[in-house]
């Protein structure tokens, strides 16, 4: 998802909004910028229908999922087979998840021994992320989006399309992600990582 628009980046540029000629290089590098912003979070933007699946050693009961506030758990499997089945569902009063929760993205399961342990042994289909649309992720995450805006601009303006940057010499090449002033607007939106309005 991108997490600004065309138009706020236009605006900022300036270029006209009826200046179309731009549109399609604009529109990817919005895209670019979200997934690195993306990324940095640590965290699905997106309020959709995710899976993930989980290492499960004995004793845990407590698992973390990226896509926060979780609206809602659709199912949860524990299958060392990875079959997934109908066979291998948990069912729903053995578990609850902390729920529309500004700060929190936590599964839990009421009690130990419930789980088969494994690697990737545990499937869960849940709702959950920061905003269903670009519009509302821009009206609730205004500092993010703005960012997002910033990062395009500044691409744009350098000619990158790409996150990574390269020097040659006689010597050899160094590669590096980014630059300085990238690197401390992300560490301003730290604080967006575990923030949900």
């Amino acid at each position: 998802m991108n997490l600004c628009t065309l138009q706020q980046v236009k605006t900022r540029l300036p270029i006209e909004q009826e200046q179309i000629d731009k549109d399609a290089e604009l529109v990817d590098l919005i895209g670019v910028a979200s997934d690195e912003i993306e990324d940095h979070l640590g965290r699905f933007v997106m309020c959709e229908s995710h899976v993930e699946y989980f290492d499960v050693r004995d004793g845990d009961l407590v698992f973390y999922l990226h896509g926060w506030p979780i609206t809602s758990v659709t199912t949860i499997n524990n299958d060392y087979d990875y079959g997934f089945t109908s066979g291998s569902l948990v069912d729903s009063d053995s578990y609850f998840a902390v729920l529309n929760d500004r700060r929190r993205n936590e599964l839990h399961f009421k009690s130990d021994g419930l789980l088969y342990p494994g690697r990737q042994v545990l499937k869960v289909v849940y709702v959950g992320g920061m905003a269903v649309s670009t519009g509302a992720f821009v009206t609730a995450y205004k500092r993010v989006a703005d960012l997002a805006v910033w990062r395009t601009c500044q691409l744009f303006r350098s000619g990158k399309h790409i996150g990574a940057s390269n020097v040659g010499s006689q010597v050899g090449s160094v590669t590096w992600s980014g630059d300085e002033e990238w690197r401390k607007k992300l560490a301003d939106i730290d604080s967006e990582r575990f923030m949900i309005v």
